[in-house]
């Protein structure tokens, strides 16, 4: 019999103290570091305040004059402040451990407004499911939350006054969870869902928190190591069979160093990858940034040429940047495509010697994202494809903000425009079978010549899109999988039709791959972003929601892997040294990347050596590191899966791994 549901009525949860927080360690005055930006959505963040970590974040707090959290000091002791009316997310800190099952959680609450709820989060899984106390104008609940649903587990009222601090202790045992208010139970209720989790509390109004202590039993804790030891002994297991990561290259980008926004490309012919780093620069409130400098070198780390000034004071990417490495002209080499002073420009990639340029396309007038500032576009991405039938793609997806987007020729002319909820980034394909690419442009389907063909029934903007055969069982039928923000996650098919789609909160990014080699098919793995960030959920190739889990509070590029070239394929989840690594498709961190000193602030991965396996590239705005699997390759049938061509990277791009073997 699990020890949660025996001796509930005998059992003492105040053997151990595992937390006992009085903020003294923490600063007076602004505690939330993190800004609420875009920035977490594909670059490490720090969002931890001492042993508290933001779980939740919305754009809405930007507009606050100060931080959401805030550490004062109240008669000779320091409290934790939650000063504005944010209904969105809600706020909430949280610590602890996901091993934690019976405990009691006490803390001195003040209400300072009722303007909003706040309250104390027992039995957290993530920061969509939970356990809630809820404090509101003269009530008190206990909610179960699962994602978009929630049930009242008990209730009643409660006369709370703003000028006070209440005492609280919420007991956790087995499936009951009692609630008292200065020593006198007030709420009990029972659910069986939640078993573990870690804690917290959190506000949508002005509330503080004090004196917080978790206490358990001893049975309880030993309960508690033995489920976190047999986590680390089953991850350690499968790090033990599989190559660890070892350093290859280490390069210096001092002096022109960037945030997310390297790309990869052949530059000079000779086979190998080179490297092109773009710093951007803001023409407006972010959603109008352009290209400032633009800077080539090989992998050892020789500087190639240069164009532009570079700065060390760039703002962090929250969007795209116009720039791509493709070879237009089919020899073999690279050229550098990219948007600067309100023109396009291709260089050639040997050199960096400006080949052509041409003004961006004209500004439609419109009232998404800032309207028109400016006569022509800056351009906010720009897509690869094929409009034409030739045999390479020649043609050139450019877009703003989020209305428009046009089709040009390789010489910049103007092939097409269309106005719709265009999303961060295109998806193309050739879907009918003629040679020439349709284009996925947020929820419009347009035929090769611009002519809309289909069109998906919602508002929020699209952030990636993957368009392939995924599904093993149908293995003849095109698929698309979205992830649409609030909208959550869609599947449907290339004529328009829903297959599933699951609203999980705001869908942020998203990896297509074979990370559970046990099923059919691949799987698409989804992570959140605003409002809930760092849920990630893995579906099978129809769209069945099969877990969620939440390692992190932020989002991730979810890069596929092929690590081992056995077929089975990871996620590039950070390369941060404890909260990163390569994750399977349950999400156990498989490989570690080494506490070297190594930067993380970005991190991607690819095949930089030739023999299929994938590198993990690092960097910061200093430097670049690379490693590789410290095992050789395996003669014989190797694994080397079908990826997107280098050309159309993008940070809102889907990440698509394709299986696909080679005889060597």
């Amino acid at each position: 019999m699990n020890q949660n549901t025996v001796n509930q009525d005998t059992v003492t949860l105040d053997d151990v103290v595992l937390l006992k927080e009085d903020f003294g360690e923490l600063a007076l005055g602004a505690t939330s570091t993190f800004p609420p930006t875009a920035e977490g959505e594909y670059h490490v963040v720090n969002r931890r305040m001492g042993r508290w970590t933001e779980a939740t974040i919305h754009g809405s707090w930007r507009r606050a004059r100060s931080a959401n959290w805030k550490v004062l000091s109240e008669n000779n002791r320091h409290v934790m402040t939650h000063t504005q009316v944010t209904k969105i997310g809600p706020p909430m800190l949280i610590a602890g451990e996901p091993s934690w099952g019976d405990y009691a959680l006490s803390a001195e609450v003040r209400p300072q407004s009722f303007e909003g709820a706040c309250g104390l989060i027992v039995r957290y899984r993530n920061c969509r499911c939970y356990v809630s106390v809820r404090i509101t104008r003269g009530h008190i609940a206990l909610v179960h939350r699962n994602h978009n649903a929630e049930r009242l587990l008990a209730s009643r009222g409660y006369a709370f006054d703003v000028d006070r601090y209440y005492h609280f202790r919420v007991e956790c045992l087995g499936s009951k969870i009692s609630v008292s208010i200065d020593g006198e139970q007030i709420l009990v209720g029972e659910e069986d869902e939640y078993l573990q989790g870690k804690l917290g509390f959190w506000a949508e109004t002005p509330a503080r928190f004090a004196a917080i202590e978790v206490t358990m039993s001893q049975a309880a804790q030993a309960d508690a190591q033995r489920r976190a030891d047999a986590v680390a002994a089953e991850e350690q297991a499968l790090r033990a069979s599989i190559p660890q990561p070892e350093l290859w290259k280490k390069i210096s980008t001092a002096g022109f160093g960037t945030d997310r926004n390297l790309r990869f490309g052949d530059l000079d012919g000779d086979g190998r990858l080179e490297i092109v780093v773009a710093q951007r620069i803001e023409l407006g409130d972010g959603n109008f940034p352009e290209v400032n400098c633009l800077t080539a070198l090989n992998l050892d780390g020789e500087v190639l040429w240069q164009i532009g000034e570079p700065s060390a004071n760039f703002q962090p990417a929250t969007a795209d940047i116009c720039f791509q490495v493709v070879d237009f002209d089919g020899d073999g080499r690279a050229e550098v495509l990219f948007c600067k002073d309100l023109r396009i420009w291709l260089a050639d990639g040997r050199t960096g010697e400006i080949i052509r340029s041409a003004p961006t396309p004209r500004s439609r007038v419109s009232d998404v994202a800032g309207g028109r500032p400016y006569e022509r576009i800056t351009g906010d991405s720009v897509h690869i494809c094929n409009l034409s039938g030739s045999a390479y793609p020649q043609e050139i997806l450019i877009k703003d903000r989020y209305a428009n987007i046009w089709a040009l020729d390789s010489d910049f002319n103007e092939l097409w425009h269309h106005e719709g909820v265009t999303g961060h980034f295109p998806a193309t394909y050739d879907i009918d079978g003629d040679g020439r690419d349709e284009v996925l442009a947020g929820y419009s389907m347009l035929d090769h010549d611009g002519t809309l063909l289909w069109e998906l029934p919602y508002g929020d903007h699209q952030d990636a899109i993957g368009i392939g055969y995924f599904d093993a069982e149908n293995p003849d039928q095109l698929l698309i999988a979205l992830s649409i923000g609030d909208e959550g996650f869609l599947l449907v098919t290339v004529e328009g039709e829903v297959l599933a789609q699951h609203k999980l909160g705001h869908v942020q990014n998203l990896a297509i791959a074979n990370v559970r080699p046990e099923l059919p098919g691949l799987e698409y793995v989804t992570i959140n972003y605003w409002g809930h960030p760092g849920i990630i959920a893995v579906f099978n190739s129809r769209g069945k929601l099969l877990d969620t889990y939440e390692p992190i509070h932020y989002s991730s590029a979810l890069t596929p892997v092929n690590w081992t070239g056995d077929g089975q394929e990871y996620l590039l989840l950070s390369s941060h040294p404890v909260e990163g690594g390569l994750i399977d498709g349950h999400c156990r961190r498989v490989v570690l990347l080494p506490d070297d000193g190594h930067p993380y602030y970005c991190y991607t991965s690819l095949d930089l050596t030739g023999d299929g396996r994938d590198e993990i590239v690092t960097w910061d705005t200093e430097s670049i590191w690379i490693y590789r699997a410290n095992a050789p390759v395996k003669p014989g049938r190797r694994y080397h899966p079908i990826r997107q061509p280098h050309y159309n990277e993008s940070n809102y791009m889907a990440r698509i791994s394709l299986p696909n073997w080679r005889d060597e």
